[in-house]
């Protein structure tokens, strides 16, 4: 009896040791339930993490006669590889093995509408496997020769990864839906897709939506694979992401068209997207790299270069969407009509960090900005170009945004560096350095705009016209706080530093100095009254009329700053042209005058209060009326 309890107690210290060993091999809690093995390296069947994976096999050689679960036994099609997936419990991991080759419709694809549906969870399709499936040796390449919709369909599923293929050839030129999208790929509800690096999606073809990759519906869901070749009818040449949320998109789309809109990328009330991979040379009419649609809180990180526009858009564009972060570099991308590098369409509270460089366009050759409010651009924009307005910059119609960044080396008709059309209530908090205009504004110009802020330095822009730093145009109420500076108004030009026509009411506070123009070598007013200028305005030069200042036909403006060192042939510091109740309150002194009124010449104006304030200019304070 005593043998027998010794026994038993020796079968309850073995359970109990057999128990502790089992748990000690169960997954983590970090691990998903819903893993997914590597491809390679994977028997016919084995446990990963604890859950079982089973192994289909598909081969050039194949048979869809074969039961296609060993090496020896590969099915022949993808369709076949599919149903005997299905037959296997959907709470097990799934690895179809594609041996290397060539897989077209009827002979490894299906024949009609799709190449296979992938209908069930946890499934790997992983290509280029050798002829024993021992080991990777390139890739399989799925080619629908134009005569499928779709290569590939996934549906209503999680837990879903490519590798090793190329798809191409997908032809989804039905006239409804489905069958008018994702001529590659075509993605319907699908969560924890993973698209591998090693995937080339190419040279497919969609009527409607999403050449290469359709997602509608679709969830955390990653694209690594390079998108390249692919045409649509309509939008999204490489991928078009439809109600979509927590994407990633992290390799290459280049090479793609759409007729309409988004070439590279088209992202349509699509949200928390993350796109990491460059965008580059793609074509659309708008938005020729990536378009985002009434789209929010999207951040493109990668770099958007070498794309075209044939309207608006060249690089980027964004219609009501908002809380974007742009953060990769926007280059190298053209627009035939609206920002070449980015067009903004009633969009707002976006942030454009990334550098925007060597744009074109006929508006906005690095930034448009159309009825859009609150977004903020804080990285530099330079070496862009247009053959019209706002060679760097360009906002019409738009209120409270804010320009951080150094804007330079931008060229222009009007607007060399930025262009405000109609705007309210912007801040331009940079330096605006080195612009271009053939006509006005070298650095900046405003038309019809209120309420604006300039508080960055504007210095060395060149306007052939009127305005080599700053030009305002009907424009009032705005502020002028940075220091305007070494600006160059060209041998016919009205303003080198600052010029004001038909705009009231503005102030300038900031320094306006060693600007040159023909006439108002700092600052040139016409028609333009009850400006305050309390900035000093100092060593300037006008090869005509006016060093300092030149005012025609403006009346009530005033000037608290010091006006001193400059030069001109007539007023060295003040020039008056039918412009009465002009008031000063600061100093004008040490001015000189190669003719005559070194510190103020009055022509047909009156009333004017500068006595007393004026003195030690050269060759008269006054010139004698």
């Amino acid at each position: 009896m005593a043998r027998v309890v010794s026994f038993l107690s020796v079968l309850a210290v073995l359970a109990v040791l057999f128990v502790l060993f089992s748990c000690s091999f169960l997954p983590s809690a970090s691990e998903s339930t819903n893993s997914l093995p590597t491809g390679e390296n994977t028997s016919s069947s084995n446990t990963n993490g604890g859950l079982t994976v089973k192994v289909v096999y598909v081969s050039t050689t194949g048979n869809d006669t074969n039961d296609g679960l060993s090496p020896s036994t590969p099915v022949r099609t993808l369709v076949k590889a599919i149903e005997v997936a299905n037959t296997i419990d959907m709470a097990s991991n799934v690895l179809i093995k594609v041996g290397s080759g060539l897989y077209t419709n009827g002979d490894g694809l299906s024949n009609t509408n799709v190449g296979f549906v992938i209908d069930r969870p946890n499934v790997i399709i992983s290509g280029g496997w050798n002829s024993d499936f021992s080991s990777v040796v390139g890739k399989s390449e799925l080619d629908g020769n134009t005569n499928l919709y779709h290569i590939v369909m996934i549906t209503n599923v999680t837990n879903v990864r490519l590798e090793n293929l190329v798809i191409r050839g997908g032809n989804a030129n039905d006239v409804t839906s489905p069958n008018n999208s994702g001529g590659g790929i075509y993605v319907y509800s699908v969560s924890y897709l993973v698209i591998e690096s090693n995937v080339v999606i190419s040279n497919n073809y969609a009527d409607s939506f999403g050449g290469g990759v359709y997602l509608y519906g679709s969830a955390n869901n990653t694209i690594s694979g390079s998108v390249c070749g692919n045409t649509v009818g309509d939008s999204g040449g490489g991928l078009f992401l439809d109600s979509s949320t927590n994407n990633t998109i992290v390799g290459s789309v280049y090479d793609n068209s759409a007729s309409s809109s988004g070439g590279g990328v088209y992202l349509y009330e699509s949200a928390n997207t993350v796109i990491s991979g460059n965008m580059y040379s793609n074509s659309a009419t708008y938005g020729g790299g990536v378009y985002l649609g009434y789209s929010i809180s999207n951040t493109i990180s990668g770099s958007v270069y070498d794309n075209s526009a044939s309207d608006g858009g060249g690089g980027v564009r964004l219609m009501y969407s908002s809380n974007n972060t742009i953060s990769g570099s926007v280059y190298g991308n053209k627009a035939r009509n609206n920002g070449g590098g980015l067009y903004l369409d009633r969009s707002l509270s976006n942030t454009i960090v990334g550098s925007v460089y060597s744009n074109s366009a006929r508006y906005g050759g690095g930034l448009y900005l159309t009825s859009s409010t609150n977004n903020i651009v804080s990285n530099n924009v330079y070496g862009n170009s247009v053959t019209n307005n706002g060679g760097g910059v360009y906002l019409y119609a738009s209120v409270n945004n804010t320009i951080v960044s150094s804007v330079y080396s931008n060229s222009a008709d009007f607007g060399g560096g930025l262009y405000l059309d109609h705007s309210l209530g912007n801040t331009v908090n940079s330096s605006v350095y080195g612009n271009y205009a053939t006509n006005n504004g070298g650095g900046v110009y405003l038309s019809y705009s209120t309420n604006n802020t300039i508080s960055g330095s504007v210095y060395t822009n060149i306007a052939l016209n009127i305005g080599g730093g700053v030009a305002l145009i009907y424009s009032l109420s705005n502020t002028i706080s940075a220091d305007v500076y070494s600006n160059y108004g060209g041998s016919s030009c009205w303003g080198g530093g600052v010029n004001l026509d038909s705009s009231p009411y503005n102030t300038i506070s900031g320094n306006v100095y060693d600007n040159s123009a023909q006439y108002g070598g700092g600052l040139y007013l016409s028609g333009s009254s009850s400006n305050t200028i309390s900035g000093s305005v100092y060593g300037n030069s006008a090869s005509q009329y006016g060093g300092g200042l030149y005012l025609t036909s403006s009346t009530s403006n005033t000037i608290s700053g010091s006006v001193y060192n400059n030069t001109a042939v007539f007023g060295g510091g003040v020039y008056l042209y039918n412009s009465d109740y002009f008031k000063n309150t600061g100093w004008i002194k040490n001015n000189y005058a190669d003719s005559s009124g070194g510190g103020v010449y009055t022509n047909g104006s009156h009333a004017n209060s500068y006595f007393g304030n004026v003195t030690n200019n050269i060759p008269n304070e006054i010139n004698p009326n």
